[in-house]
């Protein structure tokens, strides 16, 4: 794969990162507020007509589930074609960062960054 290649799919790996943080934090913001709205509620009310509050709020985590494995699964694609990259570096802390941050996140944001410096320093040779 060309080196520009590769710069841009760490690039889009961390955009996508981000984008799964942001998604996260505005269905918490969701959340909190249909549990608010739910616990405002009197019993009667509840009883007479549940499913509109129940309904928006389980197309809400369905949406949430979807929209999540749809991008976590395009992450670890584009991620693994960057670790499988950075193994033909002639240093390999990149290499072991990537494997690392498969289970840690900010360690995989620091082995992005560092593929990232890595690709300018073969450009510049």
């Amino acid at each position: 794969m060309k080196l520009q290649t590769t710069k841009t799919l760490a690039i889009v790996s961390m955009a996508i990162s981000g984008l799964l943080m942001l998604v996260s934090i505005l269905f918490i913001i969701f959340a909190v507020s249909q549990a608010l709205t739910i616990g405002t509620l009197t019993p009667e009310e509840l009883e007479a007509n549940p499913f509109p509050y129940i309904r928006f709020l389980l197309l809400g985590v369905l949406v949430y589930t979807i929209l999540i494995t749809l991008l976590a699964t395009s992450y670890q694609v584009i991620y693994t074609f960057v670790v499988v990259e950075a193994a033909q570096f002639e240093k390999k802390t990149t290499m072991i960062l990537l494997i690392i941050g498969y289970f840690v996140w900010v360690v995989a944001l620091v082995g992005l960054i560092m593929t990232l410096t890595q690709k300018e320093k073969n450009e510049s040779k």
